[in-house]
């Protein structure tokens, strides 16, 4: 089975339509849909952090790290520095990442190519938000990456700088950044990842915080590798004036910010939009030809 990376956290609370309790259930039901579909899931959790109770019920493998985010993130989250090098530990080829609230369906032909997926290509998906537990039909997320598959030898050497599993920003530092590397998605359907609605959970300094964290790293790695996507990320800097008021909506709800903190969300909103878009443009279609060739990429 393919190894399929999260970390539980030791509770999860989701509510039905009828306002009851049912994060336990939901939990189970989305770690038993990942084997149903072809994957193993491994959690990696920080040694501080309290296990959940599904995980020796359900017999999930854990791998343990020493060093957590407590400092930064109020509670032991794992860095994804330590997350990828975690992964890249337990296998010598494909390695898929996602969060735990997560369903899976079956797909025979994402199993398929990532069971095939060579240096040079990667897997990428977002997600389907339901209204309801099981329900396989819902609307596209197209504001993050749910589900990601790299070869681990491609992982092993990447820098994840100080981003964090659990807070916002690395799921789109994490593919964009592999772009500049050479790194190309192939081109498979988003429709085998599901996610039940919920109130959001992260906050918006989180997210302020390393979305221009973001933007500075990523903008010196794509000018230092001569990528074009410096331009669109230049160009996001300056988007502050641009309407993305669906996009804001999302994200801050119903309040409307004003001035200064307006701008920084709006500038903020723009690179997220830029990152998908320059994801979307690359991607190649599943064939054997699908990744750049070693050469090309200066792989040895």
């Amino acid at each position: 089975m393919i190894p399929l990376f999260t970390s539980i956290p030791p509770r999860m609370s989701r509510m039905d339509g009828a306002g009851r309790e049912i994060g336990h259930n939901y939990l189970r039901d989305c770690l038993v849909s990942w084997r149903n579909a072809g994957f193993r899931p491994i959690t990696i959790n920080a040694n501080t952090e309290a296990l959940h109770p599904l995980i020796e019920e359900l017999d999930v493998e854990v791998i343990r790290v020493s060093r957590d985010a407590s400092e930064v993130a109020g509670k032991p989250l794992v860095y994804m520095k330590d997350f990828l090098s975690a992964a890249c530990s337990r296998s010598s080829g494909a390695i898929a990442i996602t969060n735990a609230d997560i369903r899976l369906a079956a797909a025979p032909a994402l199993v398929k190519a990532i069971t095939t997926l060579e240096r040079g290509a990667c897997v990428l998906a977002n997600r389907l938000d339901t209204q309801t537990p099981g329900s396989t039909s819902g609307k596209l997320y197209t504001d993050g990456i749910d589900f990601l598959c790299y070869h681990s030898q491609d992982l092993e050497s990447f820098d994840a700088d100080q981003f964090i599993f659990g807070l916002p920003w690395w799921d789109h530092f994490i593919p964009v950044n592999m772009l500049f590397r050479g790194v190309r998605p192939l081109d498979v359907p988003s429709d085998f990842a599901f996610h039940l609605e919920h109130d959001e959970r992260w906050n918006y300094e989180d997210w302020r915080h390393f979305g221009y964290r973001y933007s500075r790293v990523t903008l010196q790695r794509a000018r230092a590798a001569g990528d074009p996507f410096a331009v669109s990320l230049e160009k996001a800097a300056r988007a502050g004036r641009q309407s993305f008021h669906d996009y804001v909506a999302m994200i801050w709800r119903a309040r409307r910010p004003k001035g200064r903190l307006k701008n920084q969300i709006l500038t903020l909103s723009a690179t997220a939009r830029a990152n998908l878009e320059v994801i979307q443009a690359r991607r190649v279609p599943v064939s054997p030809s699908s990744a750049p060739s070693r050469a090309r990429r200066g792989l040895k």
